[in-house]
């Protein structure tokens, strides 16, 4: 069972304005993103670095309801959204540091918790 740290879940679902997402479909996620990690670690191209040694501090959720930006990430790629972090070169973050008027929403993270930021109107 998740614990109670469900900030990104509740953060995700407000940004969609419903219930799209449960602590299950994204613990799936980030256990789908773990498996990928550790086969990427554990490939012939990788062997005798040691990286598979760290592989436990990587875990992209825990049971307490803590998910990665890469669940999030593929989260919000279900319904064909683009988490793009605001301090990137991106072209679509320059503009909208340059004027936030122009954009729809905000997903932040500040204290070790997720929240959105929606436009009305």
């Amino acid at each position: 069972q998740m614990g109670g740290n469900m900030c990104a879940l509740h953060a995700i679902n407000s940004l969609l304005q419903g219930a799209y997402f449960t602590a299950t479909v994204l613990a799936n996620i980030g256990y789908e993103l773990d498996s990928q990690e550790m086969a990427l670690i554990e490939s012939p191209s990788t062997e005798g670095h040691g990286i598979a040694d760290d592989y436990n501090s990587w875990s992209n959720f825990d049971p307490s309801g803590n998910y990665s930006i890469q669940v999030i990430t593929v989260a919000l790629s279900y319904f064909q959204l683009e988490l793009i972090p605001l301090n990137s070169s991106n072209p679509r973050a320059i503009s909208s540091r340059q004027c936030t008027c122009n954009e729809q929403a905000f997903l932040c993270h500040k204290n070790n918790h997720w929240f959105t930021l929606r436009k009305f109107g």
